[in-house]
């Protein structure tokens, strides 16, 4: 729903899923805690605080922190997409900054599909300024590669 949000359609507050709602409905567990490992011999996800939590399968999602050391000034000037409440504070203020700008350039790594829509997302909700947004999005593979 972030895009949907960037675009307007949303309110921050629409785009936030109730965790423990969810989790209780679907008769799932949830924990919140950080997992530090996996013991594949004993099938066991490795927690920080918790522990060890039993599997027959397991998914894994890497995080939400892009690493941004690894481009220098990208500490500094970029604005991540996760976490999303971050974003959202600073999409608000450019949104503010963007009324009285004379022409907003914005450069959105990442062609994947996030990142389009990301992209689109921008272009629909600044459409609205007296003129028009330069919208560039960056992507490493030809244009022809992106998913």
């Amino acid at each position: 729903m972030l895009p949907g949000h960037v675009a307007g359609h949303y309110g921050f507050d629409e785009c936030h899923i109730d965790l423990i709602r969810l989790a209780r409905f679907a008769g799932a567990r949830l924990i919140h805690d950080e997992a530090v490992g996996l013991d594949r011999a004993r099938r066991e996800v490795l927690c920080r605080s918790h522990p060890p939590i039993r599997y027959d399968a397991v998914s894994l999602d890497i995080g939400i922190t892009p690493r941004r050391d690894d481009v220098p000034g990208a500490a500094e000037y970029t604005v991540p997409v996760k976490p999303i409440d971050r974003f959202a504070q600073r999409w608000q203020a450019l949104l503010d900054r963007a009324m009285s700008a004379a022409r907003l350039r914005l450069a959105v790594v990442g062609g994947g599909a996030g990142g389009v829509e990301l992209a689109l997302a921008a272009r629909h909700r600044l459409a609205q300024l007296p003129a028009p947004p330069e919208i560039t999005l960056v992507n490493p593979r030809p244009a022809a590669a992106v998913a």
